[in-house]
């Protein structure tokens, strides 16, 4: 995160790591593995709610903060606030 703050081409690495991990959180909160595409993962017969995308459904509270604490940091690093667009402020369905 340091170098991101004079590296351009590394800011935009970064924003779209947010961008990732923000589609993720709104695919489903309690997740905290995915699948690159939208397709049934390999627990999708687990006795949780899965859906297409969902490679495991195992809430911990990291899983959910990390996303957070990126996004902050990249924020206070670069000073680009583009990564809090209208699908970082959606709540997620499953709330």
């Amino acid at each position: 995160m340091p170098l991101a703050k004079e590296d351009k081409e590394l800011q935009k690495l970064l924003a779209g790591v947010v961008h990732r991990q923000t589609q993720c959180v709104l695919l489903d909160s309690y997740a905290n593995a995915f699948n690159k595409e939208l397709v049934p993962g390999e627990w999708a017969k687990d006795n949780t709610d899965m859906k297409d995308g969902l490679h495991e459904r195992k809430w911990e509270i990291d899983s959910l903060a990390y996303t957070v604490r990126l996004a902050y940091n990249y924020w206070i690093t670069t000073g680009d606030t583009s990564v809090f667009d209208a699908d970082w402020q959606k709540r997620s369905k499953n709330r």
